[in-house]
């Protein structure tokens, strides 16, 4: 919501080729609010992934705390750690967005996203949740999709830069 609204509030560009730095009826906020199905589905999927993974890290702290584990919220930026090997798995994701288009691979991530959640409620473990974090941040990175891909998709760029671009 914040990145919207900061797109909207910043100058861009209208279908006409007009700069405008108001959103209205004659800004560029409608233009923003209607995306082609393409990008509306990709803003879901990404919504959607980006709410299993913050949910997630909400609840772990908790989780961690419960009688079952009896750790503390510190043992949760151990699982971070684990986290970051995302950064491994992100410039394969972005060839494979390449070969394989960014729906696709926006269906992949989220696909992995919702592996990650069978192997915290079936595997009730430390070693379960810490598989978990890696194949959770493995499926928010490869739905994200490669820069690339993004940058140079017709409906992006016709949503924030208007017609004319």
């Amino acid at each position: 919501m914040a990145a919207w609204a900061t797109g909207v509030f910043l100058t861009c560009s209208t279908a006409s080729g007009r700069r405008t730095s108001r959103p209205g009826p004659t800004g560029c906020s409608s233009t923003i609010r209607r995306p082609t199905s393409t990008l509306r589905r990709a803003a879901y999927t990404q919504g959607l992934v980006f709410g299993a993974f913050s949910v997630f890290w909400t609840i772990l702290a908790l989780q961690l705390a419960s009688p079952q584990y009896g750790l503390g919220a510190a043992t949760a930026g151990s699982f971070g750690l684990l986290g970051m090997t995302g950064v491994l798995i992100a410039p394969v994701a972005g060839r494979v967005g390449d070969r394989i288009g960014p729906e696709r691979v926006a269906a992949l991530g989220a696909g992995v996203a919702f592996l990650a959640w069978l192997v915290f409620g079936f595997w009730g473990s430390l070693i379960g949740l810490g598989i978990g974090v890696v194949v959770l941040d493995f499926g928010t990175k490869i739905a994200e999709g490669s820069p690339a891909a993004i940058k140079t998709n017709p409906d992006v760029i016709k949503a924030y830069l208007g017609a004319t671009a």
